[in-house]
C-alpha cells in the first residue's frame, strides 16, 4: 500500500497534512487541468511532513477560497446569489472523481 498511496501509511501529522494538501492540488487540477497525470502513485505528490512546509499555505488558501465562496453564496445578499449557490453545489460532483474516497 505504501507504493500506491504513501500518505495512507504515513505517521499522523504527515497523513493529515498531505491529505489536506491534496485538496488544494485537486482544486488546482479542477481549475487548470493542464497538469493531469494518468498515474498518481509512487509519491507523485510528495508528502507534507511538517507544519512549516510552504505547501501548507496552498492548503490554507484553498480552504479560504471555499469559505469565501460559501460566505458569498449563503450569507451575502447579492443579485447573482442563485448562480453562486448552483456553482457551489456542482463543485463536489466534479471534485468527487479526483479524490481518493473509500
Amino acid at each position: 500500500m505504501r507504493f500506491d498511496n504513501p500518505a495512507s501509511v504515513a505517521v499522523t501529522p504527515a497523513r493529515q497534512l498531505s491529505y489536506n494538501y491534496l485538496v488544494s492540488v485537486n482544486l488546482w487540477l479542477l481549475l487548470f487541468p493542464c497538469d493531469l497525470c494518468c498515474d498518481w502513485t509512487m509519491g507523485t505528490v510528495p508528502l507534507v511532513e511538517t507544519f512549516t512546509d510552504p505547501r501548507n499555505l496552498t492548503t490554507l488558501g484553498a480552504y479560504s477560497m471555499i469559505a469565501v465562496l460559501v460566505w458569498v453564496a449563503f450569507i451575502e445578499n447579492h443579485r447573482q446569489k442563485s448562480a453562486v449557490v448552483v456553482m457551489i453545489l456542482c463543485i463536489p460532483l466534479a471534485y468527487h472523481k479526483s479524490v481518493d474516497i473509500r
